[in-house]
């Protein structure tokens, strides 16, 4: 994993390497060393290059002890497929010559290691800068054990997204608060309509060149497991892991079936439930949203669309891709009825958080075109719309593909054509002027 620190990212410019991609050791093989420090506890080691670093090593292998304590027997991850090589069945961990910041965990060698029972395991190793600052090695070993773990549950697993949100997740289930999860959600909210299921930065940055910590912020919504539908101790890491595992490389299950283990409801309330979790932000919290959501700032807010009279339609910008979302804030009639529609007949999934008259409530739906119908009081509606891609689309089908939905608003018989709360009249805009109508109103939050 590299911890997408903001500081030590500003002074590196550019992206670092992957945590699952290591640049330096696919071919030259395993780091050196000068020696080494094993659990009396685990099969583990931790090896450091150089002898000044032998306090660091003990601090590593502390931190890696915790890990497996906490991951592997009380969580219940799958344990790491061993032994990573024949001479010593145990797992290790390099302290070694790495960019700042920069750590991995690799298997180098892919292939099951024990078939026929149902996961898709090899052995992995890990390595660390080892100019890491002291106080962030349990971190960092939190989350690239928890790396091990993947790699010995289903290494086949090609969703980017689900590796670090289990991983990121790991460090606060690991070490409570010092876990320090929600570092990066600012890149996850930031770009909504990216598919939050399967999307990762570096797509962002290869297709827009826009640098991205998105599959680490994507975490979000393995905590949204873990509170919303858990019992916020991390048990949904493992549900999620094991429900997507098997000793297939394709067509077997997939991220959307864990997402439904973890969760015991389909993957598409899933997503609009997340959609509300992403809204309740600062000021915009209440009980329903994550814990930690209630003190993040301007930078951590989703962005919508803002507009300030009733519509008739409203189209967006930026089309969500699938599993992505689009969120917007709109007066109301009461009583309207909301329907999306997509003419290429992509699913859709709508939720709406409703005010008026003191009260407040929410909506959803999902499938072909969903349509909601506003209680009568309803002045004001929050909205989010999400893309559930074509009948039958799961996590191995093309993803990054902008949606055509579109929302349309019917106010009831008795008020059609009259002026509503927001000072415009309820009939069909010209397509052209919704066009500059929305444009104006595209306003990003942070």
């Amino acid at each position: 994993m590299l911890l997408w620190i903001a500081l030590a990212a500003a002074q590196a410019g550019e992206l670092p390497h992957h945590c699952l991609l290591p640049p330096s050791y696919r071919e030259a093989g395993r780091p050196a060393e000068v020696g080494a420090v094993r659990s009396e506890r685990f099969p583990l080691v931790v090896h450091y290059r150089r002898q000044a670093d032998a306090e660091k090593a003990d601090l590593t292998l502390a931190a890696a002890e915790l890990a497996w304590q906490v991951q592997v027997l009380e969580l219940g991850f799958h344990p790491p497929a061993l032994p990573d090589t024949e001479e010593a069945p145990e797992l290790d961990l390099y302290l070694t010559d790495l960019d700042d910041w920069e750590a991995w965990a690799w298997a180098p060698d892919l292939y099951d290691l024990v078939e026929g029972d149902g996961f898709m395991g090899a052995p992995a190793y890990v390595a660390i800068d080892d100019n890491l600052p002291d106080d962030w090695i349990d971190v960092y070993v939190a989350h690239e054990f928890n790396h091990v773990l993947q790699w010995a549950t289903d290494y086949s697993e090609p969703t980017l997204t689900v590796w670090e949100a289990t991983a990121v997740s790991a460090q606060t289930w690991t070490l409570g608060e010092h876990g320090q999860w929600d570092l990066d959600v600012g890149s996850f909210q930031d770009a909504p309509w990216m598919p939050a299921l399967v999307g990762d930065g570096y797509w962002m940055w290869d297709q827009l060149g826009e640098w991205s910590a998105f599959e680490y912020g994507s975490a979000v919504w393995m905590m949204h497991l873990d509170q919303v539908y858990g019992a916020s101790d991390g048990a949904v890491g493992p549900a999620v892991w094991q429900g997507l595992a098997a000793e297939v490389f394709a067509g077997g299950p997939d991220v959307l079936d864990g997402v439904e283990a973890a969760a015991g409801r389909p993957w598409q309330e899933v997503l609009n439930d997340l959609a509300r979790t992403r809204w309740l932000v600062g000021e915009q919290w209440d009980d329903r949203g994550l814990a930690e959501a209630a003190g993040w700032g301007e930078a951590e807010k989703v962005p919508a669309l803002e507009l300030d009279e009733v519509p008739d339609r409203i189209t967006f910008e930026a089309g969500p891709m699938v599993t992505g979302q689009v969120f917007a804030t709109s007066p109301v009639i009461g009583g309207s009825s909301l329907q999306v529609r997509s003419a290429s007949g992509l699913r859709s999934g709508l939720w709406v958080q409703w005010e008026g008259g003191g009260a407040r409530g929410e909506l959803a739906a999902w499938g072909e075109d969903p349509q909601l119908v506003l209680p009568v009081g309803a002045a004001w509606v929050t909205l989010a719309v999400t893309n559930l891609g074509a009948e039958g689309w799961r996590s191995y089908d093309a993803a990054y593909l902008a949606g055509d939905q579109e929302l349309w608003l019917t106010a009831p018989a008795e008020h059609q054509g009259e002026e509503g709360p927001g000072g415009c009249a309820n009939a069909p805009l010209p397509s052209g002027l919704w066009g500059l109508v929305l444009a104006l109103g595209w306003r990003r939050r942070g």
